[in-house]
């Protein structure tokens, strides 16, 4: 139960850290404050989950990994359709994330290291990670 209330509470403090705000510039004719720079847009990546060493999020309806220690987040998992709220594995070994394929809302797993979706559920409704 403790571990599950200090990974939430490092979820929501990260969260606001996941948002990359674009960089800004101050323009010389209007010194009414920052401009943003629309060569770099705002990123907002939710749903972000931890491991020990990885934080994985939704960005863009794709879910992303990246290690916890800072550096290049990518691709896990893609597709046609909406995917979203991945949660790692006790282990930190897997990923499991709720995936619209085929007009059907299922949820899949797939290797935190990558590799191919996995589908768990069969269901004609809607399924979503928990």
């Amino acid at each position: 139960m403790r571990r599950s209330f200090l990974t939430a509470l490092a979820c929501v403090v990260m969260a606001p850290a996941l948002t990359i705000m674009a960089p800004t510039t101050t323009s010389a004719a209007d010194s009414t404050g920052p401009v943003k720079n629309p060569n770099h847009p705002l990123l907002l990546l939710r749903y972000p989950t931890m491991s020990r060493t990885r934080i994985a999020f939704e960005y863009g309806g794709e879910i992303w990994e990246m290690p916890r220690a800072g550096g290049q987040a990518h691709v896990l998992a893609s597709g046609m359709d909406m995917l979203t709220k991945p949660i790692f594995s006790p282990s930190g070994k897997m990923i499991v994330f709720t995936g619209t394929y085929d007009n059907n809302t299922d949820v899949y797993v797939v290797p935190a290291d990558g590799g191919q979706p996995r589908r768990l559920t069969y269901h004609p409704g809607p399924d979503v990670a928990v």
